[in-house]
C-alpha cells in the first residue's frame, strides 16, 4: 500500500516540477522581452531631463547599472532551474528524500519571491503566484512521504 501511494505521489511531484518547469520558461521569456522596453523607457526618461539638469555621465552609468541590477531576474531564474533539476535528481535515488526534498522547496519558494518582488510586470507576477502554487502543492505532497 505504501509503495503504492508513494509511487503515486512521486508522479504527481513530477508532474508539477513539469509545470514549474513551464512555468519558469514563460517568466524567462516575457522577462526578456520586457528588458529592452524597460531600457527604452528608462532611456526616454533620462533623455528628457538630462538637457534640464547636469549630471555627469559616469554617474548616470552607475545609476543605470544599479537600477537594472535591481529589476534583473536572469539570477533568479537560473536558480530556480538548478533546483528543479536537483529535484529530479532526488527521485533517481534509492533512498528517503523527503527531508531534502522540502529543503530544496524552501529555496524554489524563495526565488519565487524574490522573483516577484523584482518585476513590475503583471503577467509576471501572476506567473509567479503559478509557481507558488504548485510549490505548496509539492510541499504538502512531501509531507506524506517525510
Amino acid at each position: 500500500m505504501k509503495l503504492k501511494e508513494g509511487t503515486f505521489l512521486v508522479k504527481d511531484i513530477k508532474k508539477r516540477i513539469v509545470n514549474l518547469d513551464k512555468t519558469i520558461k514563460k517568466i524567462r521569456i516575457i522577462s526578456t522581452k520586457n528588458s529592452s522596453l524597460i531600457k527604452d523607457k528608462y532611456l526616454k526618461k533620462i533623455n528628457k531631463f538630462i538637457d534640464k539638469i547636469h549630471i555627469e555621465e559616469s554617474r548616470l552609468a552607475m545609476e543605470a547599472a544599479i537600477l537594472s541590477e535591481k529589476i534583473d531576474i536572469t539570477e533568479e531564474c537560473v536558480r530556480f532551474d538548478s533546483h528543479l533539476q536537483q529535484i529530479q535528481k532526488l527521485f533517481n535515488q534509492n533512498k528517503p528524500v523527503g527531508k531534502k526534498l522540502n529543503f530544496i522547496l524552501q529555496e524554489l519558494l524563495r526565488e519565487a519571491n524574490t522573483i516577484g518582488s523584482k518585476s513590475n510586470d503583471v503577467k509576471i507576477i501572476n506567473l509567479v503566484i503559478v509557481l507558488k502554487e504548485e510549490i505548496e502543492k509539492i510541499k504538502e505532497q512531501s509531507q506524506n512521504i517525510l
